[in-house]
């Protein structure tokens, strides 16, 4: 017989964890205490609005993610489903949606070159890691594994200006209905160590000029990050 390599905790059950106004929890949703090979985790399931079930994983305690920030996720996932009609979506790859993004960006925001330069250079990085998979399966969990392999070749400011960027690129897809929640969401309020507190996503990156003997007519001092 073979040995599954987890198990699950929390009862489906799940008590306590409702839709403001809503006195029980909605059928099929849960919050699921997982212990794996790698340390416990927190997953969440719940019902898009065509009735497919839906699970993620959103955190581990080894990250200091807890029940009451898994409760929370389930709460909004299931406010999207309920008043936005939230519905799991055809895979889309992270890549093909990144150079939508960057293509729309270019052209609404009215980027500079360097911009658009050091913008490009950065989806780089993240598409190698992260560019053939399905943006909706994109969880914390993974942007924590991008930022642990990263910081083997890049500084912890550089990884910063990658993870702002992500930031940005997921919050695209949550306002085009791809995804119901973005999945960098807090890593701003939990900088790296030596990073200096910087941010560059592409629509702060004029702010963020170093005016030096280097860049003395004002481009972006990270646009080779």
């Amino acid at each position: 017989m073979r040995t599954p390599t987890g198990r699950a905790v929390q009862s489906r059950c799940s008590v306590g964890v409702a839709l403001r106004g809503e006195a029980v929890m909605p059928r099929g949703a849960a919050v699921i205490r997982y212990e794996g090979p790698r340390g416990v985790s927190w997953r969440i399931e719940y019902a898009d609005a065509d009735g497919r079930q839906v699970m993620e994983t959103v955190g581990r305690e080894r990250d200091g993610f807890t029940r009451k920030q898994a409760e929370a996720e389930l709460r909004e996932r299931l406010v999207n489903v309920e008043r936005r009609g939230w519905r799991k979506p055809a895979p889309t790859t992270f890549e093909e949606y990144a150079d939508e993004w960057f293509e729309r960006g270019k052209t609404n925001r009215g980027w500079k070159p360097a911009t658009v330069m050091a913008t490009r250079t950065r989806l780089g990085h993240l598409k190698e890691n992260l560019g053939p998979r399905p943006i909706a399966s994109i969880r914390p969990l993974d942007v924590a594994a991008y930022r642990d392999e990263r910081l083997r070749g890049f500084n912890a400011r550089t990884v910063n200006v990658h993870l702002n960027l992500l930031h940005d690129v997921m919050k695209g897809a949550v306002a085009d209905e791809l995804i119901a929640a973005n999945p960098v969401a807090g890593w701003n309020d939990r900088r790296l160590r030596g990073s200096g507190g910087e941010s560059s996503n592409p629509e702060r990156c004029r702010s963020s000029v170093t005016r030096s003997p280097t860049t003395a007519r004002g481009e972006c001092s990270c646009a080779s990050s």
